[in-house]
Parts: structure tokens; sequence; C-alpha cells
């Protein structure tokens, strides 16, 4: 596979005497995504969806693991690539980094820093990742409408569109996806057009979207909301805060108010979420090895993993919405 087509200015000079040495070198940095399209042996390409979580190591990519979200950085992208098609894993990948590296001074979000992290990579061509299945989609930022990751100022639906049509402008074929529920995304009069996809990740009855909702409201409350987006939709759990304290274990640190998920929650939710025909992968938050480690909890995520494996495999681009989005009240903004 070659890289030439995206070489940057800095280098022309030399590429003209050497031909693509510069860029070559880069075949070995990158796996071969080979000349077949996609590959069924990926989850969600005829059977099956990703099933996986946040924070996977690239020597943990392996079953049940069948997908994956990563922050990467220009440095590393090559190599977890490489992990990634060894473990036969497909990847949401964070290719701008933490929020820590676009904010303000004054912790808001600046879209234009934002950008700069994801102009690095406009020398990879990711098109041939996303043909074979390795790649699912560029993540584009996490949880815009917490007031406090983003400085008490929540970032705009406009800019989580811009953002996507930035990415689009550089790999038309990369799926987008933001952490932000359908629901969210459909307040305000945003209208989505290079977005593709939402998640929905249940952070138990206690707090977040599935306050005072049981595993199967949540569920079809956010279908029905992505259908009538005409978004794809991946689920997760929040394992580690997301419990209704029945597993007696307290959440983390940022939360010790909150509790872990029992095996019986990650069993029963999962199962739930797993088996919607609509939802295109189930990726969690977060890898724990004291939490994993649990039989019971091991038990839980192998049942729900098998689960993922037999669905039948569905795209994350949708196209087969029952309406599309119109223009919605502008003061319609539930609390995140």
């Amino acid at each position: 596979m070659s890289f030439c087509s995206r070489a940057a200015s800095s280098v022309l000079a030399s590429v003209l005497l050497t031909g693509c040495s510069p860029f070559e070198s880069q075949e070995n940095e990158f796996p071969d995504a080979g000349p077949h399209g996609a590959d069924s042996l990926y989850a969600g390409i005829g059977q099956g969806i990703p099933f996986g979580a946040f924070g996977l190591r690239p020597e943990q990519f392996r079953s049940p693991h069948t997908g994956a979200i990563l922050q990467v950085s220009r440095s590393t992208v090559g190599s977890v690539l490489k992990a990634a098609q060894a473990g036969k894993l497909r990847l949401a990948l964070n290719l701008a980094g933490g929020g820590k590296h676009y904010r303000n001074a004054d912790g808001t979000f600046n879209l234009e820093l934002w950008r700069s992290r994801i102009d690095s990579y406009r020398d990879v061509d990711f098109s041939p990742y996303v043909t074979e299945g390795l790649v699912l989609a560029h993540y584009l930022m996490d949880e815009p409408g917490a007031l406090k990751t983003w400085g008490g100022e929540r970032v705009s639906r406009a800019d989580i569109e811009e953002m996507a049509r930035y990415s689009k402008s550089i790999w038309p074929t990369l799926p987008t996806v933001v952490r932000a529920t359908p629901g969210w995304l459909q307040a305000g009069a945003t209208t989505y057009q290079s977005l593709d996809i939402a998640w929905a990740q249940w952070a138990g009855p206690h707090h977040g979207a599935g306050t005072e909702l049981t595993a199967e409201q949540f569920r079809d409350e956010n279908v029905a909301q992505a259908k009538q987006l005409g978004l794809g939709l991946i689920f997760g759990m929040n394992y580690l805060d997301g419990g209704d304290g029945s597993s007696g274990i307290r959440g983390t640190s940022e939360h010790p108010e909150w509790w872990q998920m029992s095996a019986a929650e990650v069993l029963n939710v999962g199962t739930t979420l797993a088996q919607a025909p609509y939802s295109c992968a189930l990726l969690s938050w977060r890898y724990e090895p004291d939490f994993e480690s649990r039989p019971e909890v091991r038990a839980a995520l192998d049942s729900v993993a098998a689960v993922a494996a037999t669905r039948g495999g569905t795209s994350c681009v949708r196209d087969d919405s029952t309406s599309a989005t119109t223009a919605r009240a502008a003061d319609a903004d539930p609390a995140a």
C-alpha cells in the first residue's frame, strides 16, 4: 500500500529526487490492508458485532474482545493498527487524544486546536482499513455535553458536526462517531450530514441517560432517537460507575458515591444491549484488570461477548431511518 498520495509539501523536493522513498518507509509502519475489500472475519461484517472496551492495550487484543476504542498519536497509530489486525479487532480511533490537548485556558473547547491535532494524520490514508473492516470509526470526542469537562460550557452540536465535516474532508469514507446520546444530539437546531454514529452508554438507573429507566427502556429510547436522526448507534456500559448498588463495590475515585456494576447487571444489561438489532457495536467504559479478573464478572462478560458474536452484523453507517432530521427548537437543550 502506497502513501505517496499523502506527500507533505515540506518533503516534496526529496520526493522528486528520490521517488517515494520518504513515504514508502510507511509501508513498514502500517499494515497491509490487502486488495479484497471487507474481511468477513471482522465482527460486524456479516456476523456478530464488535464487543470490547476503552483502554485495551494492544497486548490485550484477543478473545473475547473484537473491538476497542483507543487514543492514538501519529507515532503510535501504525503499530496499533498492526496489533488490531493481528487480533482481528475493529477500532474506533481517537485521533485527537484527550481533551487537554484542545482546551482553552479556561477549560472550554477550542476547535482550531482540535483541527491541528487531526492535521498531524494527513499523510495517513485510512480508507483501505475502513474498506477492510479494521477501522470502525473516527472517535471525534468524548461527552461534549459534560459541563465539568469543558469549563462549564458544553461543546456545541454545530461544532460536533463541523468536526465530522473536517474529518470527512480528509478521509471521506471514514465513519465519524461522538460519545453523545441520540437524545442529546437531537436537541437544538443542528442537522447532521457528516456525523454518522451516536453513542449511548448505560450509566445505571440512578444517573446519566438511563436514570429511572430499565435496560430495555434505555435501549428502545436510544434506538428510536437514532433512527429519527438517521444515525448509526453504538451502545456501551459504564462498568466501574454504572451499578445500582447491588455489587456493594464503590465506583471510581472520581465518583466514590456511585457503584461498580455487579456481574448480574453486566449480564442483564449487556445482553439487552447486544441483542438490539439496530446497534452496530457494544463498546464499554472501561477496561480495568481488577474488575474483569473477578470470576463472576469474567463469566458475565464472556456470556455477553457470545451474544454479540452471534448477532447479525449491522453497519454503523445507516441510511434506513424512518424520518430525516429537520430543524428543532434551539432551546430544547436537556441537561447533560
